[in-house]
């Protein structure tokens, strides 16, 4: 696998920039919370000043192909972040009782 390196050099003198700013992103899945949304997990990890990039319902795949609204309850997460929050998501004071995380 070939290796990637991301510049960090202010570019003071130089005639080139970086077309983007490049994001480290971590994906976790959460488990065992109670039926709830997405929005209820952004708005929990804003508590810890968690930045998340996206938050989708987990579920199982239906044989009839027929994808689920986002906005349905569900008792799963998918959670891509920033991987700088790494630390806090993995904490476990940052979650209620008996939530699972794993990425």
């Amino acid at each position: 696998m070939p290796k990637v390196v991301v510049g960090s050099r202010a570019p003071k003198e130089s005639k080139i920039t970086a077309n983007k700013s490049v994001l480290q992103k971590r994906i976790f899945h959460i488990s065992n919370v109670t039926k709830c949304v997405a929005s209820d997990v952004v708005d929990h990890l804003r508590l810890s000043q968690v930045d998340v990039i996206s938050c989708f319902p987990a579920f199982k795949k239906d044989k009839n192909s027929v994808k689920p609204d986002d906005s349905q309850p569900s008792t799963s997460f998918r959670l891509c972040v920033d991987a700088k929050f790494s630390d806090i998501i993995t904490k476990e004071c940052t979650w209620p009782e008996h939530v699972r995380v794993r990425d």
